[in-house]
């Protein structure tokens, strides 16, 4: 090939001693990674999947979720199982969910759906097709809270004297003077 003097010439590759080695750890795509993994690389918590129409019970998991003392209090409840009381076994449920969220985990919160329209009969309602109803998640919020103001023992501080009765109306309770 010959070449016409001030023409400029662009090559394009590597020469044969500079050639790239392949890297010691092969790249992992977003594609090739669990749910888990993706999760945890990207630092993202774990979320309710959607059970129909059972996102007014999603809305009130996450909203209890961002305060501590009320989570804390659900997670740390002693129950007597998901037997005899259905308030104890929303509760349980409840602290179920709780636990995977906070590993990051994805939760399928069915037994806690089943265990709420278990204590709450009016919440199972069906609509067309035999598909639970769509609810309003404050009268749920307002029902748990209800049973919960009777269930959850209130957090003890040092150096404090406790008139609460439960965590309820410790951290969602007021008085006017």
């Amino acid at each position: 090939m010959t070449s016409n003097d001030g023409i400029m010439v662009m090559l394009i590759g590597t020469k044969e001693e500079d050639i790239a080695t392949e890297p010691a750890q092969k790249p992992l795509f977003m594609e090739d990674m669990s749910e888990a993994e993706l999760a945890s690389a990207m630092d993202m918590p774990g979320g309710l999947e959607n059970l129909g129409n059972a996102c007014y019970i999603n809305v009130i998991v996450y909203c209890w979720k961002s305060e501590p003392e009320l989570k804390n209090s659900i997670v740390d409840f002693a129950s007597e199982g998901f037997g005899f009381e259905p308030i104890s076994g929303v509760i349980s449920a409840m602290k179920d969910v709780y636990s995977r969220l906070d590993k990051n985990n994805n939760a399928h919160p069915m037994l806690l759906v089943t265990q709420i329209l278990s204590a709450f009969p009016r919440f199972a309602e069906r609509g067309e097709g035999g598909r639970f109803a769509q609810q309003d998640a404050n009268e749920l919020f307002l029902e748990l809270m209800t049973v919960l103001k009777q269930k959850l023992l209130p957090i003890k501080a040092e150096n404090q004297i406790n008139t609460y009765l439960s965590v309820i109306d410790q951290y969602f309770g007021g008085s006017f003077n």
